[in-house]
C-alpha cells in the first residue's frame, strides 16, 4: 500500500443467531499517526440467518515508514448480537 492511498477493507457480517439484530454498525481501529480510518460504517437491521458487507476504506499516512505492516482491527456491534472482533493488515511499500 502507497503512502496517501487508500485501501478498502470489505467486513462481512452475518447474524448466525435465531432472531433479528438490530442497530449492527461495524467500527475500525488503526494506529493514528500512521494510518485514517473512516467512521463506522452501519448496517441496520439483519435478520437471522442474513449476512451484509460493509467496505472500511484505510488511507496511510505521509508518516508511514516503507516496509512497515499496520494492523486494522474492526469491532462488530448491535443489539441481539455478540460483540465480535477481527483484524487485517497492510503492508507500507513506499
Amino acid at each position: 500500500m502507497k503512502k496517501l492511498k487508500k485501501a478498502i477493507f470489505k467486513v462481512k457480517v452475518k447474524n448466525a443467531g435465531d432472531a433479528a439484530a438490530t442497530t449492527v454498525k461495524v467500527c475500525a481501529k488503526a494506529p493514528k499517526k500512521l494510518a485514517k480510518v473512516s467512521k463506522c460504517v452501519k448496517l441496520g437491521t439483519l435478520a437471522a440467518g442474513a449476512s451484509k458487507t460493509a467496505s472500511i476504506s484505510v488511507k496511510v499516512t505521509k508518516k508511514a515508514k516503507k516496509g512497515k505492516k499496520i494492523k486494522v482491527a474492526f469491532t462488530v456491534t448491535g443489539k441481539g448480537v455478540a460483540k465480535k472482533t477481527g483484524s487485517g493488515t497492510l503492508k507500507v511499500k513506499k
